[in-house]
């Protein structure tokens, strides 16, 4: 007896719109499930994971022995269960993990949140195919039927062969950039493809398929441009057919649930209750992109930091492009002298460490007062940001949160979290994690 265990909220956005759900089917359901499918003398137990459990992934070609990097909960669960699941293995009980590659190409319920088929949508439906990050990201994609195959050939392989092992499922063929990706739907569909420089998805990585082809005989059938041409074949039958709805995406039918569970009414809201000016991020990345926009900060202005900031801080204020001044430190915090000194009219925020004296706060908050630490500070700035669990791997809170006063700080990000949920589905990605799915932060 075996068991192949498919189930689960099957991308980033709709694990991110409401974790607790996320943490409750794609990880406790699963290990339920594997409890009682051993119980019940089940030999083999296959688990649907991913390749995005590499995350960032520290240069090419990964395999199933590189380090893990998941950035995003539906990686981080994925991860989690196949750390479990292991534990669980024994001489009657064979776990086996198919860390599959993007999905595209037809299926009965078809879906347009996987980056190949929303691609080819957007190019007949639109004209337009968006990149975003610049397209230099790297993917490797998998045709769902070429996934069947794959789980077939681990359900009947023999047992020492498969025994607690994970598989790369994919083709080294079909690893490819985001941004050929998108003109390789343009050569076949035609369509003007629109890139943007900023991106907060940090996963980029190329995958090693070599170990499933050696040990399983796998081998993918189907090519990229395959299911390009295939999903244009479908969509072209009815051009005026709506599919931005629940049908299709994953994100919205689930928002539609959510409603129906809430008798109408919206759910997911934040400010956090008890803490009505703190919001939660998953992506801290993505919350210090959306704080710098609430704060008025834009390419080329000036700010000021300490020369002990965070070294991701500091990196992240020279990838926009900022004019940053470093100050030395005093007492644990920023210098008050040397802030006084260089404090000039144009500086548009002052990113401080939380240990300053009140003195100091109230000069940096002549500009914004941004601190930045690790846990929560309490203070009276413009904003306090602050990471928790941010490791690979590490527990699936909220990676960041944000903590900001009355004033048009607070005011802009609640502003700038809205725009953004109304942005995510334009994206090529929009299943995989380009944005997050901000009503989970919206009241």
């Amino acid at each position: 007896m075996a068991v192949i265990h498919l189930a689960s909220l099957s991308n980033d956005p709709s694990c991110d719109l409401d974790p607790g759900w996320s943490v409750a089917i794609n990880h406790e359901a699963a290990i339920r499930l594997a409890a009682a499918a051993k119980a019940a003398g089940c030999g083999r137990f296959l688990f649907a994971s991913s390749c995005s459990v590499y995350g960032y992934g520290d240069g090419k070609m990964l395999g199933e022995n590189s380090p893990c990097n998941p950035v995003s909960l539906y990686a981080k669960l994925k991860l989690k269960t196949e750390t479990e699941l292991t534990a669980m293995a024994d001489g009657s009980f064979c776990p086996v993990y198919l860390r599959q590659a993007t999905i595209f190409g037809l299926a009965p319920r078809m879906r347009f949140d996987l980056a190949v088929n929303q691609m080819t949508l957007h190019a007949i439906t639109r004209g337009k195919i968006f990149v975003l990050g610049g397209g230099q990201q790297w993917r490797p994609f998998l045709h769902v039927r070429d996934a069947a195959a794959a789980f077939r050939l681990a359900l009947e392989t023999k047992r020492e062969k498969v025994f607690c092992e994970a598989f790369n499922v994919g083709s080294n063929a079909n690893n490819i950039k985001i941004v050929d990706l998108a003109r390789t739907v343009s050569k076949e569909v035609g369509a003007e493809v629109e890139i943007a420089p900023a991106d907060a998805d940090r996963r980029n990585y190329n995958v090693d398929f070599s170990k499933i082809a050696r040990t399983l005989g796998f081998k993918a059938a189907h090519s990229i441009v395959d299911g390009i041409r295939e999903v244009a074949v479908w969509v072209n039958r009815d051009v005026m057919k709506d599919y931005s709805t629940g049908e299709f995406f994953n994100i919205v039918r689930m928002k539609e649930s959510a409603r129906i569970l809430a008798g109408g009414k919206r759910r997911m809201a934040a400010p956090r209750p008890g803490a009505e000016k703190v919001f939660d991020f998953i992506r801290a990345g993505e919350a210090f992109d959306l704080l710098l926009r609430a704060c008025g900060v834009g390419r080329g202005d000036a700010v000021i930091a300490g020369k002990k900031s965070p070294r991701w801080l500091l990196d992240r204020l020279k990838k926009y492009g900022l004019r940053v001044t470093l100050l030395p430190a005093e007492d644990g915090g920023m210098s008050h002298a040397a802030l006084e000194k260089q404090m000039v009219k144009g500086t548009r925020a002052v990113f401080l460490t939380g240990a300053e004296s009140p003195a100091t706060l109230k000069l940096a908050k002549k500009s914004r007062a941004v601190i930045v630490s690790e846990t929560p500070v309490a203070a009276n700035a413009d904003a306090v940001f602050w990471m928790r669990d941010v490791l690979p791997g590490a527990a699936l809170s909220p990676a960041a949160r944000i903590r900001v006063n009355g004033g048009p700080v607070g005011k802009n990000l609640r502003a700038f979290i809205k725009k953004r949920t109304d942005e995510w589905m334009e994206s090529p990605l929009a299943g995989k994690a380009v944005t997050d799915a901000f009503d989970l932060l919206v009241k």
